[in-house]
């Protein structure tokens, strides 16, 4: 894990984009991700534990394993989609330790391939 909030390899001008942020520290080809997994609203519990856990599960896989991209599906509002989306529903993880040194480290979690509103249509999704 690269630790994001105090990394000298990461340039400053790239620090101000998740998906920047991404590309500096990718351990696996999202494009080549495909859905395995749709997990029904995928707020902050899920996506700090089961998606981070994914996450790591495809970033020691081959390239020929990655079929366990998640889909997550709201089922009460649009807020989640509204601001994962513009960001290609990748985000950061901050981690906080208990020892001495309190300390933290960030990781940008990619696991996620979308995040539908079930409410809207759900039927299409079925059929995926």
């Amino acid at each position: 894990m690269v630790n994001l909030l105090r990394s000298p390899s990461i340039p400053n001008s790239r620090l101000g984009t998740v998906t920047g942020l991404w590309r500096e520290q990718s351990a696996y080809n999202r494009r080549a991700l495909n859905t395995g997994i749709v997990h029904f609203g995928p707020g902050r519990f899920f996506r700090g534990h089961l998606a981070y856990i994914i996450h790591n599960y495809l970033a020691q896989k081959e390239p020929q394993e990655q079929r366990w991209g998640i889909c997550g599906v709201s089922l009460k509002s649009q807020g989640t989609i509204n601001k994962l989306k513009p960001q290609r529903f990748l985000y950061t993880l901050t981690k906080h330790s208990s020892s001495a040194k309190n300390r933290e480290e960030a990781e940008v979690i990619g696991s996620i391939k979308e995040i539908v509103n079930g409410k809207k249509s759900a039927s299409m999704y079925w059929k995926r």
